[in-house]
């Protein structure tokens, strides 16, 4: 059983999912299910659908008006990034003289990029650089407050129209603000570092294209958004997962300075520190598997076999085979994310330490069960305490008994009031998240002259719920669960939600609309900066000095960080 938690934990997947039904008491419309209460139907009268119409720098955009928001969906920002364009920075479309002549139609997401889907192969496109927008005003004098979003998915997956993944009409309704999503490379397309990529650069560099495909979106923001409502100079990047670690990226890139004035970094990889040198090394594998050995070969790859040389099994482990589990003693996975000079030039503690970031306002947050994502998919639920004993044993006696003596004290458990799945995700969250991220907080306090706020969401859901059309139902703080709320999502997934949860999504869109407008918290939340203390968020929001100091000092005292969630 123990060894299966490691196995089966190989891959965090979102999967593409088309929505056809919704449950009792809610309505499909535009693919998404809206809860039908009074107060909802006050406020969006879902019986308008027009066209709408709008001008870019490329362009006159064709929308439409859908209760009471304007979207646009599927307007290119870059060339596509095809042929000799691949594996290159992407080229803004109005500087390549590439702009469509007379009317663009933005009423259809584009393609998602080339990924891999676990049950239907390679899908998606190499021409997917599009963003959508979605506002509550085109009027340019408006200067609404704009939020930035970056889908995670590990880099290897999603897209900004993953279904339930993305904000919305409804999250437009309940915040006011105009929402921005995009596309970016992933996987092999986006961040593939070889020797033979980098001497072909201009920068001599190579791998973090999905990182300036994300800075190519925020220039086209910075250039166009007034048109859609929104302030240019009112930006606030926002991503969970690999989303998070993209904030993070952004945040210490010199490529990205001006470009936002606010970042949400939600359960982002708090270690990034592999280097371009050492990534080039271990993405040979990815030549070996192309059977490849010069640009002329690699470029005429398909996509297909592009996807299918990607390094998930063998190191450097895109796939993070570990990512669920308690640290295996020797095993790091490598990263797709590099510091390689350029874009990165360096990894963002250092880059904190030699007060080299851009400084803007954060909030960096994790989930108290961070790892509850997986377990569901094999019945941790079912685990017994003997069952959860050995696991714990199993990974941690390899870095001394001692060392598995003590974390078996911190985390104490009582065999009537808790579970071994409670207490074993809420184990491996602080060792490979929520400690790293604690870590990488105070240090951004500490060198930055704008405020940073630290939260651990603990909200449960008061009744298990299906997502992604995943076999998932979560009974704890899980992964994603505060973006979930903070999209306005909890009552599409939930049959009968209560006054707790909503009270949880009503908390997370107060605070989050505040910090974009101000840049700090509502004074009434009484949410101290780091590093004076953080925030508990549930169903209201505690004040806190820290959160789990001795654990946390246990993990990072015995070099824990090192084996932190690379996503």
């Amino acid at each position: 059983m123990a060894a299966s938690f490691g196995e089966k934990c190989a891959t965090m997947v979102i999967f593409l999912t088309i929505c056809t039904s919704c449950i009792e008491g809610q309505t499909l419309r535009n693919g998404v299910c809206h809860i039908d209460t009074e107060t909802r139907s006050n406020r969006k009268d879902c019986s308008d659908d027009r066209p709408v119409f709008t001008r870019t720098e490329c362009g006159t955009v064709e929308g439409r008006l859908k209760g009471g928001v304007y979207n646009f969906k599927g307007i290119p920002c870059a060339k596509p990034p095809v042929q000799e364009l691949r594996w290159k920075p992407p080229v803004d479309l109005k500087k390549s003289d590439s702009c469509w002549s007379g009317t663009l139609q933005a009423l259809e997401f584009g393609p998602f990029c080339v990924q891999d889907h676990p049950s239907l192969g390679t899908i998606g496109n190499e021409d997917c650089l599009h963003l959508n927008i979605y506002t509550p005003s085109l009027d340019p004098s408006a200067n609404l407050p704009v939020m930035v979003w970056i889908h995670g998915g590990y880099l290897m997956f999603s897209g900004s129209s993953e279904f339930g993944y993305h904000p919305n009409e409804t999250t437009v309704i309940d915040t006011g603000m105009v929402y921005v999503s995009f596309n970016y490379r992933l996987n092999g397309f986006g961040f593939l570092a070889l020797d033979i990529l980098s001497e072909q650069s201009e920068t001599r560099t190579s791998g973090n294209y999905g990182f300036m495909d994300q800075i190519l979106a925020l220039e086209w923001v910075r250039d166009n958004i007034k048109n859609f409502g929104g302030n240019p100079d009112l930006v606030t990047v926002f991503g969970q997962s690999s989303g998070g670690t993209s904030v993070m990226s952004l945040s210490v890139s010199p490529l990205a300075k001006g470009l936002f004035h606010r970042g949400w970094i939600s359960s982002g990889s708090p270690l990034f520190e592999i280097t371009l040198e050492e990534a080039a090394k271990a993405n040979l594998v990815f030549l070996e598997r192309s059977n490849c050995t010069d640009l002329e070969c690699i470029y005429s790859l398909t996509p297909d076999q592009i996807i299918k040389a990607n390094p998930t099994d063998v190191y450097p482990y895109w796939g993070s085979p570990n990512t669920a589990g308690l640290p295996l003693k020797g095993f790091k996975d490598g990263a797709l994310c590099v510091v390689d000079g350029f874009v990165i030039p360096l990894d963002p503690l250092t880059a904190w330490q030699r007060k080299k970031a851009n400084d803007v306002p954060l909030v960096i947050g994790t989930t108290a069960q961070e790892i509850d994502w997986f377990p569901h998919t094999f019945d941790l639920n079912e685990w017994t305490w003997e069952q959860y004993t050995d696991y714990v044993r199993e990974r941690l006696d390899p870095f001394g008994k001692d060392i598995t003596e003590t974390a078996m004290t911190l985390y104490k458990y009582d065999e009537v009031k808790d579970t071994p799945e409670q207490t074993l995700t809420t184990m491996i969250s602080d060792a490979v998240m929520n400690c790293g991220n604690a870590k990488v907080a105070k240090q951004a306090a500490q060198s930055l002259k704008s405020p940073v706020y630290r939260y651990v969401a603990t909200w449960w859901p008061s009744e298990p719920f299906s997502y992604l059309g995943l076999p998932w139902k979560p009974r704890y703080a899980f992964h994603l669960s505060e973006m979930l709320a903070f999209f306005g999502f909890l009552p599409h997934y939930m049959s009968n939600p209560t006054e707790e949860d909503m009270k949880f999504q009503a908390l997370m869109q107060r605070a989050i609309v505040h910090f974009a407008k101000e840049g700090v918290m509502p004074t009434e939340l009484n949410w101290p900066e780091e590093p004076k203390g953080m925030a508990l968020i549930g169903s209201e929001m505690l004040p806190q000095e820290d959160y789990h100091a001795e654990e946390c000092k246990f993990w990072m005292d015995n070099g824990f960080y090192a084996y932190s969630w690379i996503n």
